[in-house]
């Protein structure tokens, strides 16, 4: 028992570290009527050289996410979003108000052993003729799991009356090279492993009240023919009225492979 509690112990303490070094949140932009970003491009590459293809909504092949406002023929105002290229899981959460206008964009992005593991990120701004342009972000270098997150914050003032806009890119990089093996490893308070329970298909796994703490743990083939342990950790206690959803990538046949959904809940 000792040994996994030391093993969860390092776990905990790698995941922390690892969620801190890649977790990078841009400055808020905060000036009186600085243009709100509307979208994130990215581009996955093999160096840190300036030679990225300029970005183009017409291009299916490119990765980006983008959510707009237009103005119909009325005057009136409706929103759009558009999704391209390699994001998945991809979720979008918009709140309006009377002082503030919000939009939060998740999505996860696929990493190989096999392809570069460089990527860059632009933020999408649109101008007053309706014309995209793209101001580059930070560049990131990463392995398995982690992710970024870029938050912007502005103040639109019209005729007089001042409302804040908000938008979040929250993005999570997943492991896509060859599923070797998934199970879940439930514990107790004391971190005690309770049951284990393999995974072979997508699934509904009702959570038992004495469990406390679900390890989702990925075993993967590298391009080294070597073996990637990945474990995500679930609060069991924070399932109970909000079931927690997990997406797994059984092999990297480019852009999804075959998916399994895991539903856990209480």
């Amino acid at each position: 028992m000792m040994k996994i509690k030391q093993y969860l112990l390092t776990f905990l303490l790698i995941s922390l570290s690892g969620c801190a070094l890649a977790k990078s949140e841009a400055p808020l932009l905060s000036q009186e009527n600085d243009p709100t970003p509307v979208g994130i491009y990215v581009v996955m590459k093999q160096d840190l050289f300036n030679n990225d293809p300029p970005f183009n909504i017409n291009d299916s092949s490119q990765t980006y996410y983008i959510q707009d406002i237009h103005i119909g023929e009325n005057n009136e105002s409706y929103s759009s979003s558009k999704i391209s290229g390699n994001f998945f899981e991809p979720h979008t959460s918009i709140n309006v108000s009377e002082d503030e206008d919000s939009t939060v964009f998740n999505a996860s992005l696929p990493v190989f052993s096999n392809m570069p593991q460089m990527a860059r990120f632009y933020t999408i701004y649109k101008d007053k003729n309706d014309q995209y342009y793209t101001e580059q972000s930070n560049s990131y270098h990463f392995q398995y799991g982690g992710g970024v997150k870029h938050e912007y914050s502005t103040t639109e003032t019209l005729n007089g009356v001042s409302k804040k806009k908000a938008i979040v890119f929250d993005i999570a990089l997943k492991a896509y090279d060859p599923l070797q093996s998934l199970q879940l490893i439930m514990m107790n308070e004391q971190y005690e492993v309770i049951d284990t329970l393999v995974i072979k298909e997508e699934s509904d796994i009702p959570i038992g009240e004495d469990i406390a703490y679900v390890l989702i743990e990925e075993v993967r083939l590298n391009i080294e023919n070597k073996t990637v342990k990945t474990l995500t950790m679930v609060d069991a206690n924070q399932i109970k009225d909000t079931p927690y959803y997990y997406t797994i990538i059984t092999a990297p046949d480019y852009p999804r492979g075959m998916v399994i959904g895991l539903r856990l809940f209480k």
